[in-house]
């Protein structure tokens, strides 16, 4: 399993308006891959300012999904139910970034909202994992929500040319995109967004 030491602090950062554009689900090998295009910036000169990587979750327990037609917090949305089979292709029907600070292994009470509202739940393993990632996505043109849950061992993340980035180096180029960003660093200003305006 991943050791502490292994798991930086700011990993969160690594994810915070990425675009998650692919899912592949694994049961067999209770493995799960998650592929994302990342704000990133090198510790050296250049860079594009983003990378796509793929996220490959190892050791996964379970999944869990709520597709509802409606706003993240509308109680009365309908539930759509889906299997592992079609869940790839649910979710290819999104594609739109994924913000906020808190990702990985987030308290119970963080998904109490949907936890009974669930489109898809597979146990593939009865044991306590170690970790767990929340993800979600919204409908830019049909108002609906997607809530994504899965718990699991250990994470690899991997870019274009299939080579293994450290926990470590991945976290920090989030971290230093951000930074670069507050600093109006040229290499971050083709992400559509743009850093409040000081009083």
């Amino acid at each position: 399993m991943v050791g502490e030491e292994e798991w930086p602090e700011r990993l969160d950062v690594a994810l915070n308006e990425g675009t998650w554009h692919g899912i592949a689900l694994d049961p067999e090998r209770q493995q799960v891959s998650l592929g994302f295009d990342v704000l990133t910036l090198p510790a050296e000169a250049g860079g594009e300012g983003h990378e796509r990587v793929t996220l490959v979750l190892l050791g996964v327990t379970r999944i869990v999904a709520s597709l509802r037609l409606g706003r993240w917090d509308d109680a009365s949305a309908e539930v759509v139910a889906t299997s592992e089979n079609d869940f790839p292709a649910v979710f290819e029907a999104f594609g739109s970034p994924v913000y906020g600070w808190e990702f990985f292994d987030q308290p119970e009470e963080s998904w109490s909202q949907w936890r009974d509202r669930l489109s898809l739940n597979s146990e593939w393993d009865t044991r306590r994992a170690a970790h767990s990632l929340d993800l979600f996505q919204e409908g830019r043109v049909v108002n609906r929500h997607l809530d994504f849950r899965v718990w699991f061992d250990e994470l690899a993340v991997y870019d274009v040319e299939d080579r293994r980035i450290g926990l470590s180096a991945f976290a920090q180029g989030g971290v230093r995109w951000w930074e670069g960003f507050r600093a109006h660093d040229s290499r971050t200003t083709t992400s559509g967004l743009y850093p409040l305006k000081e009083e």
